[in-house]
């Protein structure tokens, strides 16, 4: 990429007043680094949830946070990943770890992201109203920094190093 034109051409559009904010989909950290160099990014789409937790781990969070940036989860729910068959225990594990605690398998997912100091925004997919009711219900829960790591022990499968 020529991040320097990439950064002009933002700069033409915010100053034509087109558009109001910019971010990325899908950079890396180390794009995302040098675009935001040239020009302030708002937020980074990545693909994060309980079944994709890459970015906890190849730099995306912390170049986000570097940066002041929002991550936008999409897909924060796995997709069907979680309810095509292909993980039945880990979403019963899952599933029980929420339950055990009062909330549904969405609003702990939701959760989860929501509690990580990086300022992760789900992008939730979903028009109907009690998915939605449900979603917001994740706003409400107060998770403890214990309960974001045995998640995490349960998603991985062992001891969080």
């Amino acid at each position: 990429m020529l991040y320097e034109e990439i950064a002009a051409a933002f700069s033409r559009l915010a100053e034509s007043g087109m558009v109001r904010a910019f971010g990325v989909s899908n950079f890396l950290p180390h794009q995302t680094d040098m675009l935001a160099a040239c020009f302030p990014l708002v937020t980074n789409q990545v693909e994060f949830s309980l079944v994709h937790t890459a970015p906890l781990y190849d730099g995306t969070t912390e170049s986000c946070q570097r940066n002041r940036m929002k991550i936008t989860a999409w897909s924060p729910l796995g997709g069907k990943t979680l309810f095509d068959g292909g993980r039945d225990d880990l979403m019963r594990k899952l599933t029980d770890y929420a339950e055990a605690h009062g909330w549904t398998f969405v609003q702990m997912a939701l959760a989860f992201l929501l509690h990580h100091p990086a300022g992760i925004i789900p992008v939730i997919g979903t028009s109907r109203v009690d998915g939605v009711r449900e979603s917001v219900e994740s706003l409400r829960i107060k998770m403890t920094d214990e309960q974001w790591f045995e998640i995490l022990r349960i998603v991985n499968g062992k001891d969080v190093p």
